[in-house]
């Protein structure tokens, strides 16, 4: 965990800073995402890594419950809820920087601007929603780590993380069917069109990692019997989808790059 957590805060850092370079370049440095969404999901991104960090580091990941004192597994469960909150807003704020991208090349047909909005929404919803559930989901709010409480009760947090990641993926299939769709329709020569897809393609690649944490999730049926332990391959995903959408959404501004280095090339 810690190793791949490293990892993925190098290249993240790596692709932010090759983003704000093609946007100099390109000149279109006073876009909202590239003041808004892409600081935002960078920072997100980055907190995410350092409480993986320190889930490992003082909160036993990785180790089994039975080994680890109540100051610990309490650390753990405190570690993993704020993880929450910044994993959703990593990977809502990448998708809107996204979406206005898209916008922008394809707000010509009003078909089009529909979908895009009607994504947006999807995407804002279920931001909500899992802030909302994180929140509600255990009364009172601390019941969450202290099981001590009288009356605390916290509801089936499993299932209902399941149904979140219906959402997620059914934007992603809607964004990349949207993209295919509209470059399709532009009127351009095919190596063309297969040069701009083949670019803006990079902004799907989000669904894989979606997908394999999703399947991890549903396959990992003794997550809470010794949650310290069974969720480190969740948490490997949870770093790497959050991770990827960050670096899909800041390769589709790196074409700048192509035309800088590559002056009078056709391809």
């Amino acid at each position: 965990v810690i190793n791949l957590a490293i990892t993925c805060l190098v290249i993240q850092s790596i692709f932010f800073i090759l983003f704000y370079i093609a946007r100099h370049l390109s000149k279109t440095l006073k876009a909202w995402e590239c003041w808004i969404f892409i600081p935002l999901a960078y920072l997100c991104c980055t907190t995410l890594c350092i409480c993986e960090i320190l889930a490992v580091k003082i909160g036993g990941e990785g180790q089994h419950i039975t080994v680890l004192n109540t100051d610990t597994i309490t650390t753990r469960i405190k570690i993993n809820i704020i993880a929450e909150y910044i994993d959703i807003t990593a990977i809502t704020s990448t998708k809107l920087a996204i979406l206005i991208l898209y916008y922008r090349i394809f707000s010509v047909w009003p078909k089009f601007q529909i979908a895009i909005y009607f994504t947006t929404l999807i995407v804002l919803g279920t931001w909500i929603g899992a802030l909302v559930l994180s929140i509600v989901k255990c009364h009172p709010f601390s019941s969450q780590w202290d099981h001590t409480i009288k009356g605390g009760q916290c509801g089936d947090s499993i299932r209902a993380y399941q149904f979140l990641f219906i959402p997620n993926i059914i934007t992603d299939c809607i964004m990349l069917v949207i993209l295919c769709y509209a470059v399709y329709k532009l009127q351009v020569q095919l190596p063309t069109k297969i040069s701009i897809l083949t670019t803006l393609l990079t902004g799907s690649i989000g669904i894989i990692t979606s997908v394999l944490r999703m399947l991890s999730f549903l396959n990992n049926t003794s997550l809470l019997n010794d949650f310290t332990y069974n969720s480190v391959s969740l948490t490997l995903f949870t770093i790497i989808e959050a991770s990827t959408y960050f670096i899909a959404a800041c390769m589709l501004s790196l074409r700048p790059f192509k035309r800088y280095i590559f002056k009078g090339k056709s391809f």
